[in-house]
């Protein structure tokens, strides 16, 4: 008898939540007429959509990450790191801009839960930054994480993971 009770009191309580949400829905916000036309300049004024390897949220900046050859734990890697807007750059072209902050690099492997040793950072031209001495020390997954910092505070980062590097 007392499971029909608290049954019928669930179900009650259900259909009473039901009909005031649905009592609320008829005055919920008004919708826009049919009529309501965007302006026609919407189009032009959209932003640009690119492929980004790493986005940085914040800095309102992509960046692309390209290695001389496949990333390996065998050998020393390198890769290019290359900046520019989310709106109106692209990975191929740029226009390639610097960050307002300091750029550095870490690499960090999840499933071991350390690093590797310190990566070298250049500045090679305008908003292109040349990555050397990248050391994948064992086989697995790794990520590169890109920080931007101001002092020794990161104002915004992005990472780039990989599954497995042999």
């Amino acid at each position: 008898m007392k499971t029909q009770k608290y049954a019928f009191g669930n179900a009650l309580i259900l259909g009473l939540a039901t009909l005031s949400l649905s009592s609320c829905q008829a005055e919920g916000l008004p919708s826009l007429p049919a009529d309501t036309e965007t302006p026609s300049d919407t189009a032009s004024a959209a932003p640009v959509t690119t492929s980004c390897d790493l986005n940085f949220s914040r800095s309102g900046l992509c960046a692309s990450v390209t290695f001389d050859s496949a990333p390996n734990s065998e050998n020393e890697n390198a890769f290019t790191l290359k900046f520019y807007s989310q709106v109106s750059g692209t990975p191929e072209n740029g226009p390639f801009i610097d960050p307002t902050s300091t750029v550095s690099v870490k690499l960090w492997m999840p499933s071991m839960g350390h690093g590797s040793s310190p990566v070298t950072l250049t500045r090679s031209a305008e908003g292109t930054y040349r990555a050397t001495r990248v050391f994948f020390v064992m086989p697995g997954d790794w990520e590169i994480r890109v920080l931007l910092k101001t002092g020794t505070t990161v104002v915004d980062q992005a990472s780039l993971f990989f599954d497995h590097i042999d």
